[in-house]
């Protein structure tokens, strides 16, 4: 296993795990949006500035900048509103991650999976189907946010 993927697997366990604890366990403070959020908001910028999604990077960005100033403002989240930004913004990173792969130029990232399983194999009628099942997971994404 490439190096770069258990580094991501590992910080992935560990921000599940400090975010359950700010929910659950820790006290009510304004920085915990912050620390709940911003993670997301930051990787779904960085990914859409790499796919040519100015607009959804900026918005994200701004999002981000947003959290701070209402920490700075020293009011907390309640926690069902933290848990409900949370769902929404795994759901919506999972959206653009699918979604972004099905632009023109682009291929779509389950038909990218598939042809490394079925190297050779891997027929036109395969890709049509990965395409439209990408298509399906990014719907499915959406309508989860």
């Amino acid at each position: 296993m490439p190096v770069r993927i258990l580094v991501a697997l590992l910080l992935s366990v560990a921000y599940i795990a400090f975010t359950h604890w700010l929910m659950t366990g820790a006290a009510a403070s304004p920085w915990n949006a912050v620390a709940v959020l911003a993670p997301m908001l930051i990787a779904i910028a960085v990914g859409a500035w790499r796919a040519g999604q100015r607009p959804l990077a900026l918005l994200a960005a701004l999002s981000v900048a947003a959290l701070f100033a209402q920490a700075g403002l020293h009011t907390p989240l309640s926690a069902s509103l933290l848990y409900l930004a949370q769902h929404a913004g795994v759901n919506l990173f999972l959206a653009v991650g699918f979604g972004g792969t099905l632009r023109q130029g682009h291929q779509p990232l389950i038909t990218t999976l598939a042809a490394r399983v079925h190297g050779q194999r891997f027929t036109p009628a395969m890709a049509a189907y990965t395409r439209k099942l990408t298509l399906a997971w990014t719907v499915y994404f959406v309508v989860m946010v």
